[in-house]
């Protein structure tokens, strides 16, 4: 029996110039018209001052800080900030990220393979 997944994402999408670095999953950027907090979807990253936070939040900080980056977001979290995949010179961050999970540095939700897939495939669509 083949099964069918069909996923509906509303899907925002804004770039802007990364201006700050909260933590390992959490950026803030502005746009031409207004400063967007942004939360990775799909990953937690540790906290500052948690087992390897501050290395996750320099490596994040590597990738993107004072670039322009493309935010592809699906949803705001209960702290107002957008939920995104974001991608800085075609590089996408937040598998980046989840790429530390094998040195420790991030933990993966249990959705982000999936998630992250479907979201990939929809940005790669033509318009």
């Amino acid at each position: 029996m083949n099964v069918l997944i069909v996923a509906l994402v509303a899907l925002t999408q804004m770039s802007g110039k990364v201006v700050s670095i909260a933590d390992g999953d959490t950026l803030t950027v502005r746009t031409a018209d207004k400063t967007v907090k942004v939360r990775l979807v799909h990953i937690d990253a540790p906290e500052s001052g948690q087992p390897f936070g501050s290395r996750s939040k320099q490596n994040l900080s590597d990738l993107t800080f004072g670039k322009t980056v493309e935010l592809i977001g699906t949803e705001t979290d209960r702290y107002g900030r957008l939920l995104a995949v974001v991608k800085v010179d075609g590089l996408e961050v937040n598998l980046e990220q989840i790429s530390l999970h094998q040195q420790g540095l991030t933990k993966i939700k249990m959705s982000s393979p999936l998630m992250m897939a479907v979201i990939l495939q929809l940005t790669a669509l033509p318009s």
